[in-house]
């Protein structure tokens, strides 16, 4: 595994983060997960936060055009850290757009994930660590017409991602059907990830770039 990182091209203030994963199996995948992880967390942290939030602002907007979307009753999203794409503006979206908004919550005694209905950022608390969660009581337990945004470090070209590591979301996505759209700034989706069995990719890869369909999911948009 190789990992670089320079100059996108000149006058650009994002720098390029790459991996080359070339998915040998004499490679300890827990370790090789863990060492991208860091890096990820290292080159997100050097990224002007005036271009983060140029940026993250596009993608909201590719994000909210989309079909899914649209015809979503339901939108179940992270709240964001500093090291992921900020889901603020989308919240404030979805709440405009008359969406049933969902945000998780981590047991980690039975290693669960479940989402409970927010109607403002005064459902949310925040610790002084910066790490948040929903503080009402409402439990969504119909997903149906519904879309999951999903969070990573890194994403591949097939949906595949790099989390935390705690797996959450992979066990609570291996039951949910619907559609799982990944967003990310582009210069962290690679050609490939390590990958686990365990592992559950999304359908669509949204960045200030692109919208790609990658996963099983009807095709709308594709390529833009």
């Amino acid at each position: 595994m190789k990992v670089i990182n320079d100059k996108v091209e000149k006058g650009e203030k994002m720098k390029k983060f790459k991996i080359d994963w070339n998915g040998s199996d004499q490679v300890d995948i827990a370790a090789a997960k863990s060492t991208i992880r860091d890096l990820a967390k290292g080159a997100h942290e050097k990224i002007d936060l005036g271009e983060k939030e140029r940026r993250e602002g596009v993608i909201t907007e590719r994000l909210t055009a989309m079909k899914e979307y649209k015809e979503a009753n339901v939108v179940l999203v992270y709240l964001s850290n500093k090291f992921e794409v900020s889901t603020r503006r989308f919240l404030e979206v979805a709440w405009q757009d008359s969406k049933i908004v969902g945000v998780p919550k981590c047991d980690k005694e039975t290693g669960t994930m479940a989402f409970y209905a927010i109607n403002s950022y005064q459902d949310i608390k925040t610790d002084e660590s910066g790490f948040s969660e929903p503080s009402c009581k409402v439990l969504l337990t119909d997903f149906s017409h519904s879309i999951c945004i999903v969070p990573a470090l890194v994403f591949d070209y097939k949906g595949y991602r790099i989390g935390y590591g705690s797996g959450f979301y992979d066990r609570f996505l291996v039951n949910y059907p619907w559609t799982k759209i990944g967003i990310a700034l582009s210069t962290f989706v690679q050609r490939a990830v390590p990958k686990e069995d365990a592992d559950i990719g999304v359908d669509y890869i949204v960045t200030e770039k692109f919208t790609k369909r990658v996963g099983k999911a009807p095709l709308t948009q594709g390529m833009m």
